[in-house]
């Protein structure tokens, strides 16, 4: 959260913008945002992050603590993500945001240009208005910089409960187009900083929520099955801080499920000892027929994990060697949380050693996922 991340903004906009408060350390510990659109009943945006909440180190806002930090960290260069909740989603007015947007990026640009050999800004892009986007990627690859964020969902005014962001790949279409041209990666950040509805909340009421899947696995499986990376074979997304238990499993599942046909057994004509499917008799439980989906995903499921999908590491995570075993080294990137309290409150400090002590993963991966991978990905000299 750069000091004068909305000091970039033309004149009409001034009063309009978040207004930032840091205390007298120096550390950011809200925000007032006058423009802020209302709340949508049954929806679960944040507030803002406060330092209870785990923003207590000056680097958040101060590049020079930040610097010092991650000497301390051992990370000699690092991409710094927006913090976004409490003030930035997809339905503030499109203007609006374009300049929220853009004086973020310009903020972001001038880091970059005093700290060229440790730091790279991420573009922070408006969704709620396309062809603007557009417009402001090309400004930020022009810049330097090497990727964007985006959220999971896509809420804007004329669907405001938060669909995934590939459910609506047919209005992002010109985006996903430019980006991949560009070659630009995608980080994808579990941040509650729009207005969503998708399967979580539906579920909370009696604990349901072990079951759910999260909005972040949604948006993978739908990036696969709504034919966004058959129609854009070299978009690369970075799903940030997700874990990486549940890839394996996921990945395995959908490949099961991609010949087999479920089908409905309490049709009429079923009866116990039936174990084939008949076309005259059973009816398919699936919404969307084999055939569409077929002319929607060319290939397995798996292929897409291992072609078009990067994780971030989480070091103590115990199935991580397992990820890397299935997906690949290649597929990770190393990430801290900085400057975000992990659950020991030092983690950050610590995850550079615990990778390079870790006995499960080979010194090549170790190597590929500290650097290489991402040297590769966002073409770094």
């Amino acid at each position: 959260m750069p000091r004068y991340a909305f000091a970039h903004v033309d004149a009409e906009f001034v009063d309009q913008v978040p207004r930032l408060e840091f205390d007298e350390t120096g550390l950011f510990t809200d925000v007032h945002f006058p423009a802020n659109p209302a709340h949508f009943p049954g929806t679960t945006p944040l507030p803002v992050a406060h330092s209870s909440h785990g923003l207590s180190y000056l680097g958040n806002s101060d590049m020079d603590a930040r610097m010092r930090d991650y000497e301390q960290i051992g990370a000699d260069r690092h991409f710094a993500l927006p913090q976004l909740t409490g003030w930035w989603n997809y339905l503030i007015e499109p203007r609006l945001a374009s300049q929220m947007a853009h004086s973020w990026n310009v903020s972001l640009a001038g880091i970059a240009r005093r700290y060229p050999e440790q730091f790279l800004g991420v573009a922070l892009l408006a969704l709620q208005d396309v062809p603007g986007a557009i417009r402001e990627l090309d400004w930020a690859v022009g810049e330097g910089f090497r990727a964007v964020t985006l959220d999971y969902v896509y809420p804007v005014s004329h669907h405001p409960y938060g669909s995934t962001l590939a459910s609506h790949h047919r209005e992002l279409r010109p985006l996903f187009r430019r980006l991949e041209r560009h070659g630009v990666p995608i980080f994808l950040h579990l941040v509650q900083h729009g207005h969503r509805m998708l399967n979580n909340p539906r579920f909370l009421e009696h604990g349901l929520d072990l079951l759910a899947p999260s909005d972040a696995q949604l948006n993978l499986v739908a990036l696969i099955t709504s034919g966004l990376l058959d129609d854009f074979p070299e978009l690369q997304f970075i799903h940030a801080e997700t874990g990486t238990a549940y890839i394996k499993a996921l990945a395995e599942t959908m490949d099961s499920r991609f010949d087999h046909i479920p089908i409905r057994f309490d049709e009429e004509g079923f009866t116990a000892g039936s174990r084939r499917r008949d076309n005259d008799s059973f009816r398919d439980m699936r919404l969307v027929p084999p055939t569409v989906l077929r002319e929607r995903n060319t290939k397995y499921p798996s292929h897409y994990f291992r072609h078009n999908f990067y994780w971030t590491t989480e070091t103590e995570e115990p199935e991580l060697p397992e990820a890397i075993d299935f997906i690949g080294a290649d597929r990770f990137l190393f990430a801290t949380d900085y400057p975000h309290n992990d659950p020991g409150g030092r983690m950050k400090f610590r995850d550079v050693e615990l990778l390079r002590e870790h006995p499960g993963i080979s010194e090549a991966d170790k190597e590929a996922i500290f650097s290489g991978n991402a040297r590769r990905l966002f073409r770094l000299n």
